[in-house]
């Protein structure tokens, strides 16, 4: 019984907002309407599990791109099959199709003509710093701050310059971490969902918005 509006501003105000639900029944009772929390809580679920036809055309497209950015949050699920309630679970986002949070200069350019220019001036940067690096790194205690931080970006170096080969790829994982921050947000308000079918819903309303 429920109109589109109303349904829209529900998931909106939980997904966009971290809004939970029992704070929305508190303030829909302030101006006198009766919707208990679990009627909500249906509504959102039946919600999510209507859009996934939405969700299958989102994903084709994701898939349809080279590069997939991801990043995970954990989330507790009350009742998961073969899990207790304590047990740690997780939400992972994907976000895909060309790239768009890349170093500002190289932004317009193609794939091929970005590669062109990140060889030409990002390479050489890259190589002064390994130099650089190779010299300092034996000098400095690993126990330090200074010296932690130096064995992490030799560690992770490959990682690092990762990008230099394609010009596909994306400098960082920003897009990503920015995209899921609405989830990480919300969670703290919500806390946890009561099942997988209900996550499962969070997850693809989480996506359409």
């Amino acid at each position: 019984m429920a109109s589109p509006g109303l349904l829209a501003h529900i998931t909106v105000s939980k997904y966009q907002d971290g809004l939970p639900l029992y704070r929305q029944e508190t303030i829909l009772n302030r101006i006198g309407i009766q919707l208990p929390r679990a009627t909500l809580a249906n509504w959102t679920i039946q919600a999510g599990t209507l859009i996934q036809p939405v969700i299958n055309l989102l994903r084709d497209r994701l898939l349809a791109y080279d590069i997939i950015q991801m990043d995970e949050a954990p989330v507790q699920v009350l009742k998961e099959p073969g899990k207790t309630a304590q047990s740690k679970s997780y939400l992972w986002l994907q976000r895909g199709g060309p790239p768009d949070q890349v170093e500002k200069r190289v932004r317009p350019l193609m794939p091929d003509e970005r590669d062109q220019q990140r060889q030409q001036e990002a390479q050489p940067i890259l190589d002064r710093l390994r130099v650089w690096l190779d010299d300092v790194l034996p000098q400095v205690p690993p126990a330090r701050a200074t010296g932690k931080a130096l064995n992490y970006l030799h560690n992770e170096w490959d990682k690092l310059i990762r990008y230099l080969d394609d010009g596909c790829l994306e400098i960082d994982n920003n897009g990503a971490e920015n995209a899921i921050r609405p989830f990480v947000v919300g969670r703290k308000n919500w806390l946890f969902s009561a099942s997988v079918k209900g996550v499962k819903a969070s997850a693809n309303l989480y996506s359409l918005i």
